[in-house]
């Protein structure tokens, strides 16, 4: 009998795991500043131990006398040695002492809802991932008395990195909420062994670049974003914010964040399914229990098995015709199925139900969309009320919608000041999993929008460079005579099963496009050095890119930008080798199956099998014992390597795994932009 085959599971970022399960780990140890009770100021260790020996810390820093939580980052899967480092480091700059997480974790929570009382917001680092490497702030842990402020006052202790307009804010905010004569400000006097530069160099590497130099470094590494190692794509992301705090106006983010939370604060939010949410304004005349009990099902079960739930919606449609939520359900599937009928059907829909709150919010991303005038306004902060009136209970997924809506319309708009405090009200609310990450990815994309508009729009023509070309913009003549190739590409050394992809790519494409093409059509992560030659590091010539001491004395190096295909490839049947990442030492055999004398639009992929090994697990030997450790669950190594790739309790690693339609989408995502 064959065996049951386990859930397979994606790999997740550090930042997704921390906020999906790193509750599940054992708190190791904790410390905290020594003397924090005088000071009021707290900066905190906490560390959290995996199965396999390795740490994850996390570091925070509190204001208890006003601010907050005004910093929180973390070092993720470290190893022990590394982690011994670290506190040796950490001690030997901060005078810490051990401490009790119950201890700890008050006081995070107490300077935080402190400051949450005058309107000030914890770090971005806080809200978006490390309020969940803390456990969940419930009757489970102790409550302990933690003073904050003077004598319950608010002070605010000017640091030396504050800046004149930062301390305005922050004075005019206590204004508006302690009140005038209810708080303390005090200068914090500098010490004179560190000038300003180096303080705030130590907090943030681009503080010390000009908004011209910044986006001159932004506009590099996105044209170059796929070759940017792990550690330079989170720099890039680190850039990114900067630029964008260099616009935000904090007073108009605040004021939006503030007054839609005070309208939010007014409803209840649950995923109760009441009247409304299912029927609209108008009762049913029907007993509604089928679909209370089945909405829910064929929601979740959508994101899976689309054409089977509309099957089903389609039978219960039938039963109940016209009822807004059903209807709401099948635009939700149209959307991905049949775009064609999803605008049809959205504005059938919305003129029959016109005060249907998700149908409302539907019409009016379609609106935002497209060029067509839009059919009513709404200000952000009157939002909730604008679509949902006098509604004294929203459900979940209404919320979500909302705010997919309200980021489609600042993207619009290209305010950044409401993509910022949508940002930071999520934090407040409980999505799902695939809810959050879209949500989140919308932030995202509306942030990469702005950056873009104002390099594309001229307004910063005059303080940035030429850049470098969009890497795709082809000249005319480039692709007159293009063909195209069909390779196997096959990692040597794997069997049981052997890891192949059959690709087909225009023949005017550079080298470096087509290493960028390999490592998406296998699943790599651009995290290596790499090299095209006959014979591996044994050939008199390589091509390759950025490496300019790679080749020896006696070799010739090419930049593979500057190589194309066709220079190279002139038969059918001829060989090359790739070889990606000189440690593990991945080297692929590159075969030219068919030369076709007709151009193609961007690659795709053809055929495949196996799925791509996990970077740094040791090149085709440790792959090879890995796979043998991974299909027995009972081997004493199982634990550390299921917990290194982050695998779940019912999760498999399933090394059969190649999904043809997902590699095809990657890659027209990436090659048609």
């Amino acid at each position: 009998m064959a065996k049951k085959k386990g859930k397979v599971v994606q790999m997740l970022s550090p930042e997704n795991y921390i906020r999906q399960r790193a509750r599940k780990l054992p708190v190791h140890e904790c410390f905290i500043t020594k003397g924090w009770e005088q000071s009021k100021e707290a900066s905190i260790i906490i560390s959290r131990k995996h199965t396999n020996g390795n740490f994850t810390v996390g570091f925070y820093l509190v204001d208890l006398l006003c601010l907050g939580v005004k910093d929180a980052h973390f070092k993720f899967n470290i190893p022990a040695y590394e982690y011994t480092d670290l506190l040796e480091y950490m001690h030997d700059s901060i005078d810490l002492e051990a401490a009790d997480y119950r201890l700890v974790h008050n006081v995070i929570f107490a300077g935080l809802e402190f400051a949450e009382d005058y309107g000030f917001k914890p770090s971005k680092g806080f809200s978006s991932t490390m309020q969940y490497f803390l456990n969940e702030d419930n009757d489970d842990v102790e409550l302990l008395e933690i003073e904050c402020g003077d004598h319950g006052q608010p002070m605010y202790v000017r640091g030396p990195l504050d800046s004149d307009a930062e301390v305005k804010r922050i004075l005019a905010q206590l204004e508006k909420t302690a009140g005038p004569g209810n708080y303390k400000y005090l200068e914090e006097e500098k010490d004179p062994s560190i000038d300003d530069d180096d303080r705030m160099y130590q907090l943030d590497p681009y503080s010390r670049m000009s908004l011209k130099e910044k986006l001159d470094l932004y506009v590099r590494q996105y044209n170059d974003i796929e070759n940017l190692s792990v550690e330079e794509k989170r720099g890039f992301s680190e850039l990114m914010e900067s630029i964008v705090d260099e616009f935000i106006d904090g007073d108009k983010a605040h004021d939006l964040y503030s007054a839609f939370k005070n309208e939010a604060q007014k409803i209840a939010i649950t995923d109760d399914l009441t009247d409304e949410f299912l029927f609209g304004s108008c009762a049913p005349d029907f007993d509604p229990s089928e679909i209370r009990m089945e909405f829910p099902r064929l929601y979740e079960q959508l994101a899976v098995e689309k054409k089977k739930t509309l099957r089903e919606l389609k039978k219960l449609q039938k039963k109940y015709p016209e009822t807004p939520s059903l209807c709401f359900l099948e635009l939700n599937i149209l959307r991905e199925t049949d775009l064609s009928s999803y605008d049809k059907k959205l504005l059938a829909y919305a003129k029959l139900f016109p005060e249907y709150s998700l149908m409302k919010i539907l019409n009016q991303i379609r609106l935002l969309n497209s060029s067509e005038p839009l059919a009513f306004d709404f200000s952000f902060e009157k939002s909730i009320p604008h679509f949902f009136s006098s509604r004294k209970c929203l459900n979940r997924i209404e919320l979500f919608y909302l705010f997919m809506l309200l980021l489609f319309r600042a993207m619009v708009a290209n305010c950044i000041e409401e993509i910022d405090a949508i940002e930071y009200l999520l934090e407040g609310f409980v999505f799902t999993q695939e809810e959050r990450e879209m949500l989140d990815s919308l932030i995202l994309l509306a942030k990469l929008d702005f950056i873009a508009s104002h390099i594309d729009d001229g307004k910063l023509s005059d303080k940035l460079g030429s850049g470098e070309p969009d890497k795709l913009n082809f000249s005319a003549d480039s692709t007159e005579n293009s063909q195209t190739f069909q390779f196997k590409i096959q990692i040597k050394g794997i069997t049981k099963p052997p890891v192949w992809r059959r690709i087909t790519v225009p023949s005017h494409y550079t080298f470096l496009h087509f290493h960028q093409l390999i490592q998406a059509a296998f699943g790599w992560t651009s995290s290596h050095l790499f090299l095209f030659s006959e014979n591996g590091f044994d050939s008199e010539t390589i091509i390759t890119e950025g490496a300019d001491d790679m080749a020896s004395f006696d070799q010739e190096e090419l930049q593979a930008a500057e190589i194309k295909l066709s220079e190279v490839f002139k038969w059918e049947k001829q060989n090359l080798s790739y070889v990606y990442d000189f440690g593990d030492y991945w080297e692929h055999k590159i075969t030219l199956e068919t030369i076709i004398p007709e151009q193609i639009s961007h690659p795709d992929c053809l055929a495949g099998k196996g799925k791509c090994p996990p970077e740094d697990c040791g090149g085709v030997g440790g792959y090879t014992n890995m796979k043998e450790i991974l299909s027995d669950p009972r081997n004493p190594e199982y634990k550390d390597y299921a917990s290194w790739l982050f695998l779940g309790e019912n999760e498999r690693w399933d090394p059969t795994e190649f999904q043809r339609e997902e590699v095809r989408k990657r890659l027209k995502n990436i090659f048609t932009q």
